[in-house]
């Protein structure tokens, strides 16, 4: 479970994406999960390949149903013997089918900066789940501190092309 809640009422106004918009949201997100996520695990965190291709092969990534609005939690993790499903919350899984283009790599012009909110948080989200599925044994608590660990490594990682930005502009050449 990604720990955090949301308020049904924010998000109860976004249209409802047809079957056609869901499979390609699953594609993004697959997409993500194999182009960011999984190399993240294999190069920072050194996670065993096999371990990495067991998970990978037996990963699905669905939108959950909720009509009386009784979940409140983004997203929930299960298992069925080898399987992991990722159900993420049909409210943001149909903000993200809103936000995030049909090919986000496809843009000759950048994103928008809610576009790149949604991806980042996305990407955090499939990490934070992904990373309970290679690492059963771990607590919530040990993946909270995971994930601010990655957060604090992104954030100095933006922190430094900024201050090489600034150090430029103050001193060129």
């Amino acid at each position: 479970m990604f720990p955090m809640k949301f308020d049904h009422k924010v998000l109860e106004t976004l249209p409802v994406p047809d079957t056609e918009r869901i499979q390609e949201v699953l594609q993004i997100l697959r997409t993500i999960t194999m182009g960011r996520v999984i190399p993240y695990f294999r190069k920072k965190k050194g996670t065993d390949p096999s371990v990495i291709a067991r998970v990978v092969e037996h990963l699905f990534i669905k939108r959950l149903e909720d009509a009386e609005n009784h979940i409140h939690t983004v997203s929930l993790l299960s298992r069925e013997d080898k399987t992991w499903i990722i159900h993420i919350h049909e409210r943001i899984f149909d903000y993200l089918a809103f936000v995030i283009p049909s090919d986000p790599e496809s843009r000759l012009g950048g994103h928008t900066g809610e576009e790149k909110k949604v991806l980042a948080f996305t990407e955090f989200l499939l990490r934070h789940e992904i990373e309970h599925m290679l690492y059963p044994k771990r607590s919530e608590r040990e993946v909270i501190r995971s994930d601010v660990k990655h957060a604090e490594e992104i954030l100095n990682k933006y922190l430094k092309r900024w201050l090489i930005t600034v150090e430029g502009a103050v001193h060129p050449g």
